[in-house]
């Protein structure tokens, strides 16, 4: 879990992760019984450093971000 602190929420394809990734995730059930925040789920997956710090983390940009090669030299995804 390292963060990259020159980058946003932004970089991020976030409607990527809320229609794909956030299902296969934590499943229908727990989304429907959980009132959090798209910010808490991207934390809570470990996709940002913390709800509180919504910071990406490298795995949130290797899974949804724009570019992911512009910010990880040598990603391969």
């Amino acid at each position: 879990m390292y963060p990259v602190h020159r980058k946003k929420l932004s970089d991020m394809n976030l409607r990527e992760f809320e229609y794909n990734n956030l299902f296969e995730s934590f499943g229908i059930d727990t989304l429907k019984n959980n009132e959090r925040t798209l910010n808490e789920w991207l934390a809570a997956a470990r996709m940002t450093v913390s709800s509180d710090e919504p910071t990406p983390a490298v795995l949130g940009l290797l899974v949804c971000g724009i570019n992911p090669r512009d910010y990880i030299p040598g990603a391969w995804v």
